[in-house]
This record gives structure tokens, C-alpha cells and sequence, in this order.
């Protein structure tokens, strides 16, 4: 019946946001939903149409479930990359569809529903999946282009507001941790606080003034 769903994605983000709580003390519940879902349209939708190959092969589509499966930061990367190709006009991170007639309008939206929704169903606490986030940007900021790293930066925070509440709890401990430790607890570095963590004159135009730390600092 859910081939016929009208808006599957829409009725997965709903379920799993709403019913958080209740579906991370069942996460076999929560990947078998998923999985029903994914399955029941896999004839009517072109592969890898909503979610990456690496959690269908390991963990939602597969009989054999990967217990040990853990997503490593690549990986993280790569749905946080999709994500921002899709929001990128001048690119395309899904197979061609016709937003015409669609669940949404477009490839950004598709993609934030989408990737939100596989967010969820990871098996892993929720506040680190917001740290793994985060560390997309502080960890492998040398592997995303200079000027695409805003864009990137806003990926990241789009899916965190558009995560439940206790998600955010990553991106709290990794402000704390910038918080507690230079140069934000003691202040000595050549530039100002407000030229460090202005991406157009600090980052784009005056990297030559700016080490290492400033550039993970803005990043947090």
C-alpha cells in the first residue's frame, strides 16, 4: 500500500520526528518502517533515489542486518556533500526526476527530507550523530572547497534544525568544547574576534592572517 502513498518521505519524517523518543528504545521498529517504505517503491523509483547505497546495503534494505555497523566520517561526509549538490543549481546529487510531479518541488528539498529521515534511522545516540555532523566541518574542512564551505556550513545546520530537538545536543557539547579551550578562552591571536569570524574578509580574502585554529574556530 505504501507504493500508493502520495508522500512517503513527508509521512516518514513525520513519524520518526514525532515518535523520536518512543522509536530509539525500538530501533528494529524504526529500521523496519523505513525499510517497508524504501521497498515498497523501489519498482516505481529510479536506485538510490532517496537514501545512500552504503545504509541500504548494511543496514535497511539488506535481510542480513550488519549489527556491527557503525557509519564512519566518511561517510557523514558524503551525505552531507550530496546534500549540499543538490542545493547547488549548477549540479545534480539524485537521479533525474520530474519535480513536477513529485513530493517536492525540487532537489534541495527532496534531499533535506530525505537525508533527515536517514539521520533518524541510524543506530546511533542522537547527540553524536550531531557531533559527527559538525565534525564534517571541523575535521574535513581541507577536503571541501574554500568557496563551497559556507554552503556546506549551512547543509549542516539546516539538518540540524530540521532534526528533533535532541540532536542539537551535539552541536552544544562541540560550542562548549570551543569554549573551553583557545583561542576562544583566552584571546590572543592578531585579529579580531569579528574579522576571524567573517567568512567574506576573514576567510575568502585575508587567509594569509589566519592559522589553523582560526579557521576550525569559525568553523564551530
Amino acid at each position: 500500500l505504501y507504493k500508493f502513498h502520495d508522500k512517503p518521505i513527508t509521512y516518514l519524517y513525520n513519524t520518526l520526528h514525532y515518535y523520536e523518543n518512543i522509536l530509539r528504545q525500538r530501533p528494529n521498529l524504526r529500521r523496519l518502517i523505513v525499510s517497508l517504505i524504501d521497498q515498497a517503491l523501489k519498482d516505481v523509483r529510479p536506485p538510490n533515489w532517496a537514501f545512500t547505497q552504503e545504509i541500504c546495503a548494511k543496514y535497511i534494505t539488506t535481510e542480513e542486518v550488519d549489527e556491527s555497523w557503525i557509519p564512519s566520517s566518511d561517510y557523514f561526509f558524503n551525505i552531507v556533500g550530496r546534500m549540499a549538490s543538490a542545493m547547488d543549481t549548477y549540479s545534480q546529487a539524485f537521479p533525474r526526476m520530474d519535480w513536477r510531479f513529485n513530493e517536492f518541488p525540487n532537489e534541495g528539498t527532496h534531499a533535506m527530507y530525505v537525508t533527515s529521515v536517514e539521520l533518524m534511522v541510524l543506530p546511533m545516540e542522537p547527540h553524536v550523530v550531531g557531533e559527527r555532523l559538525v565534525d564534517v566541518i571541523l575535521q574535513n574542512h581541507s577536503h571541501i572547497p574554500l568557496n563551497k564551505l559556507p554552503q556546506w556550513i549551512n547543509v549542516v545546520g539546516i539538518l540540524l534544525s530540521n532534526l528533533p530537538q535532541v540532536y542539537w545536543e551535539g552541536l552544544h557539547n562541540k560550542i562548549v568544547q570551543a569554549l573551553e579551550k583557545e583561542p576562544l578562552s583566552n584571546w590572543t591571536l592578531s585579529v579580531s574576534p569579528s574579522h576571524a569570524f567573517d567568512f567574506k574578509t576573514g576567510c575568502l580574502s585575508s587567509l594569509k592572517y589566519l592559522n589553523n585554529e582560526d579557521y576550525d574556530l569559525r568553523t564551530e
